[in-house]
């Protein structure tokens, strides 16, 4: 069973926004096959199912989606210490969690919750959390079908002692490993709850943000006005 499943008609649908067919994606598929098997470097074996997810995540743009692959084998090895150890995460003992709910939106995006659930901010740590957060990306990387991925970022419990621990050059590497490596693909950040502080933490954001990316922060006093903005039910 996929972690992240779609149904078949959401398929369908995912595949009928970019004009493919099962042909094209078949032939787009075997290119990048053929053009891997000539690239000794790159090592392992990639399944039909992970190259599919690959060219969703990338508009069908094969030549991007070998470039991703690229990155996908470069950047993480010059970013050993941003996944060494990620895949012994238990994320009920992490301050911040990072939950990919299980079904899309009706706009077949991803949501993504991320919220302290410890919010000692001794406990907080950022470069375990960076894991945390890269370790969720290969899981999508690997099952997640959707177009893209929205934030809902609840600030409850978030201090200015939390945002200290912010380190900017750190952020910047997980970003461009998030976006460049894994594909990850932003199409919203909904904040939650934010505190009086906020102003400091754009800052901090602006600092390694696109400013495409930075351009789609949005800002919700709490769950109601999420739901109203976004013209969604609970």
């Amino acid at each position: 069973m996929d972690l992240l499943p779609v149904t078949v008609d959401e398929r369908a649908q995912i595949l009928k926004l970019y004009d493919v067919n099962d042909v094209r994606l078949k032939e787009d598929i075997e290119i990048i096959k053929t053009w891997k098997s000539k690239q000794p470097h790159l090592q392992g074996d990639l399944s039909d199912d992970f190259l599919e997810k690959l060219l969703i995540k990338n508009k069908f743009s094969v030549e991007r989606c070998k470039e991703k692959l690229e990155n996908y084998y470069t950047l993480r090895g010059t970013n050993k210490d941003l996944l060494e150890g990620f895949e012994k995460i238990i994320p009920s003992k992490e301050a911040l969690i990072f939950l990919p709910l299980h079904k899309l939106t009706p706009n077949y995006e991803r949501v993504v919750i991320m919220k302290l659930i410890i919010v000692d901010p001794k406990v907080y740590d950022i470069l375990s959390g960076f894991k945390f957060a890269l370790a969720v990306n290969e899981m999508m990387l690997r099952h997640d079908c959707s177009l893209g991925v929205r934030f809902i970022m609840d600030y409850t419990g978030f201090t200015l002692k939390h945002l200290a621990k912010w380190n900017p050059i750190l952020m910047l590497r997980c970003y461009n490993l998030a976006e460049k490596a894994y594909s990850l693909r932003i199409l919203g950040m909904e904040f939650i709850n934010y505190p009086t502080f906020i102003n400091k933490v754009f800052a901090m954001l602006k600092m390694f943000l696109r400013p495409k990316i930075y351009d789609r922060i949005r800002l919700h006093e709490n769950l109601e006005s999420l739901y109203k903005k976004n013209g969604t039910k609970k």
